[in-house]
């Protein structure tokens, strides 16, 4: 898990500079005009009789086809076996590289899924735009019932976590704190969050 995690990290900087770098020359040649991107996340939607943007239609639907799948597949099963032990799940005769392989792809889709969404919001493109929010999406996943120790979490409850972690960092701006109280604020959740799953691995 861990070297799963520096290589992650190690990833994230490369690509990110790497896309800086492309899109950068692309933008000065005049980029491209994507029709239906900057429709994803609009305020009125268009039909109305969507009520919703596009882009959270598409957020439920996945949502609940991952919950299906983690909840109701074998595929799903395996994933939290080798979240909770992959030595164990290895043993068990789980071919653990496949399933981390797929589950690493499925992942990339779903954040480029994200970016796109991102950049139908801001109207452009930019692989910095997002820088920090690392920290904010585990957060998230914890208050959601998540465990930092694999095996343990939900797709509603990282739902609820990331609205409450969008609910506090609005609040922040609208009450008009300096952005190093937002931070201060939204770090002693995250330290408090992950005291408590810690709590919670050492009670189970």
């Amino acid at each position: 898990m861990k070297h799963n995690t520096m290589l992650t990290i190690a990833s994230l900087l490369t690509i990110l500079f790497l896309i800086f770098h492309m899109t950068d020359d692309f933008l000065r040649e005049g980029g491209l005009a994507v029709r239906g991107i900057n429709n994803l996340v609009v305020t009125f939607p268009d039909p109305p009789w969507m009520l919703f943007a596009p882009g959270v239609w598409i957020t439920l639907i996945l949502a609940v086809a991952a919950a299906i799948v983690l909840r109701n597949t074998v595929f799903g099963r395996r994933v939290f076996a080798i979240g909770s032990s992959e030595a164990t799940a290895r043993a068990c005769g789980i071919n653990t590289t496949r399933i981390k392989i797929a589950v690493f792809a499925l992942a990339g889709g779903f954040f480029g899924l994200a970016g796109v969404m991102q950049m139908s919001r801001l109207r452009q493109g930019d692989p910095t735009v997002a820088a920090g929010a690392e920290l904010d999406i585990i957060a998230a996943v914890v208050i959601g019932g998540g465990s930092l120790s694999g095996g343990q979490g939900t797709i509603l409850g990282s739902i609820v976590g990331a609205l409450i972690m969008a609910f506090l960092r609005n609040g922040c701006q609208q009450m008009g704190w300096p952005n190093f109280v937002q931070e201060i604020i939204i770090g002693g959740i995250i330290v408090i969050a992950v005291a408590i799953d810690q709590l919670r691995i050492r009670r189970s």
